[in-house]
């Protein structure tokens, strides 16, 4: 079962430009948010997204390929690295953000340019973004909300 959700998910973002699950109840969670901030923050998280991936793409090796999976119920939003490379399969999360209690949580970053730092150039303040992959007792020394 669920590696049919992860098929459906992935071909959803292939032919849609985006997986769009149905509701799962996250929207409750993110009602702390205006409805205004979570749509403006759903867009620049898709964009900053959708811009990596086409960036990403002239560079990448033979056999691999990049994509993006949006979750707009769930408020999940994911770059993915998936295919072939000498042999060996590749599939890994380079990014993955979630809206969560009003706020855009960084869960992975794998990147060489942080993503917070592209969110916050647009115009997203710094204590509306948690870097959730680092540990809790270190956000604070961070120029980012600790949760």
């Amino acid at each position: 079962m669920l590696l049919e959700h992860l098929a459906d998910m992935l071909h959803h973002a292939v032919l849609d430009g985006g997986y769009r699950a149905g509701d799962n109840g996250e929207e409750e969670r993110q009602s702390a948010m205006p409805q205004k901030d979570r749509k403006t923050y759903r867009e620049t998280i898709k964009r900053l997204l959708r811009e990596r991936e086409c960036l990403a793409l002239p560079s990448l090796p033979p056999g691999l390929e990049v994509t993006c999976l949006f979750d707009d119920g769930s408020g999940q939003y994911a770059l993915l690295t998936i295919g072939w490379m000498q042999g060996e399969r590749v599939s890994g999360t380079t990014l993955l953000l979630r809206l969560k209690d009003g706020k855009i949580w960084i869960e992975e970053d794998e990147t060489d340019a942080p993503i917070a730092e592209d969110l916050v150039q647009v115009g997203i303040p710094h204590q509306d973004i948690i870097l959730g992959f680092q540990p809790p007792e270190m956000r604070v020394y961070t120029a980012f909300a600790a949760a």
